[in-house]
């Protein structure tokens, strides 16, 4: 585990798919991140990319070839290494392999940034497109909040952001999400 920490807050990182696995509040030592239970589920906070979610009938197709994507991509349960850290601050990398080009025909290097700073975490995640073509991904963090229910009711969390978030959405037709050069499927 890597470890981060400022006046407030500490955070573990798992290099293991760049997975967020603790942020404690120093004073108090209340935990926010799900402390795995592989009974119920053994993540924490998955990074999902090139994807998130599961290809219709398990294949996306670009140019003519099918590749097999994984549910929710490459990157999680892979090794990423550790490029820079101090006391507050991790990132984390992961560079395509040719390998993985058989699932995913892209070649990329995927960064992922921890930032502990006096209201909480920023985490950042940054692309770069090592091919000629257009390379179609997406993102998602899946972070599993702990909740002291016995503590709080439901009604006593929420989330908030720093500014205005907008969305992007892009409809699924009845074949699914299959191919990998098209916007709106």
């Amino acid at each position: 585990m890597i470890k981060i920490k400022n006046s407030k807050w500490t955070a573990e990182i798992n290099p293991i798919g760049a997975e967020l696995s603790s942020l404690k509040n120093r004073k108090t030592g209340e935990e926010f991140i799900w402390q795995r239970d592989p009974a119920v589920w053994a993540g924490s906070a998955p990074v999902l990319f090139p994807m998130v979610g599961i290809l219709a009938n398990g294949v996306a197709r670009f140019k003519g070839q099918e590749y097999a994507l994984p549910k929710h991509g490459l990157v999680r349960g892979k090794t990423f290494e550790r490029v820079a850290q101090t006391d507050n601050f991790a990132r984390f990398r992961f560079k395509s392999s040719a390998e993985m080009a058989r699932l995913y025909p892209f070649a990329f290097t995927f960064e992922v940034e921890f930032q502990l700073e006096t209201e909480g975490l920023t985490v950042t995640h940054r692309v770069l497109n090592n091919s000629a073509e257009l390379m179609p991904f997406n993102i998602g963090g899946h972070p599993a909040i702990a909740l002291d229910l016995e503590r709080y009711g439901i009604e006593d969390y929420f989330i908030e952001f720093n500014r205005p978030e907008t969305l992007d959405r892009y409809r699924i037709n009845a074949v699914g999400l299959c191919d990998l050069g098209q916007k709106n499927i």
